[in-house]
């Protein structure tokens, strides 16, 4: 049986449960791997597409039941010269692996954690502009070292990422203030614990802005390499 996480799509396999949003996120995917995949193809002989919590490939919307194309099959749409989904749930990765090999044998579907892989630099892609997907359901999924590994693993690489600021980080910002733990999922997010300072602990909105100023400068210190 699905559980509401995981429902039931017409073809009989897995889908990811969305909300309506998920038809502007997925805009935006599919105009960049557009502006990219194809207009970037002369200077790039390879292009590579990595999603690396690609999910199973569809999505359901919540309440009406519609089906969309998740981003592996948006992806797949376009010119790229490799495409790499990640997914470290057996079942949504047995899922992806069927309906991508209806559309495109050469992609690769791998079942693993993304973090695990990249830290052993199996997301290393030589001579290659890459295309990232990053695309998770809480800030734990991207903890700062895997992260800044794949972008000093790349020398070419545009990350495209989905950041939880809501759920992920305002709702338990109080939490994440107060918490004497050594790592909170903020922290791995960030990569230090440091962010606090400064930070009121009764300011949900301060928090936000503190940790997004500082992820964007880490970002922007290791892209420069």
């Amino acid at each position: 049986m699905s559980s509401p996480q995981q429902p039931i799509a017409s073809d009989g396999l897995v889908a990811r449960s969305s909300g309506s949003w998920v038809r502007r996120k997925h805009h935006y995917l599919d105009r960049y791997c557009g502006i990219t995949a194809t207009g970037m193809k002369n200077k790039w002989p390879r292009r590579v597409y990595l999603d690396v919590m690609a999910g199973p490939g569809l999505c359901k919307i919540e309440n009406t039941g519609e089906e969309l194309p998740g981003s592996p099959l948006i992806a797949l749409e376009h010119e790229f010269t490799d495409w790499i989904f990640i997914e470290s749930d057996p079942v949504l990765a047995d899922a992806l692996t069927k309906r991508v090999a209806k559309v495109n044998p050469k992609a690769r579907v791998i079942q693993d954690d993304w973090a695990a892989l990249v830290s052993k630099g199996k997301l290393d892609f030589d001579n290659a502009l890459v295309v990232a997907f990053v695309d998770p359901t809480g800030i734990q999924q991207v903890p700062w070292d895997a992260l800044q590994r794949l972008l000093k693993g790349n020398r070419t690489i545009d990350v495209l990422m989905t950041i939880q600021y809501a759920m992920g980080i305002t709702l338990n910002a109080n939490n994440y203030i107060e918490s004497q733990q050594e790592q909170t999922a903020l922290d791995q997010f960030l990569g230090e614990r440091r962010w606090r300072a400064g930070t009121p602990a009764t300011s949900k909105t301060k928090c936000w802005r503190a940790s997004s100023r500082r992820w964007r400068r880490y970002n922007s210190k290791v892209a420069g390499k």
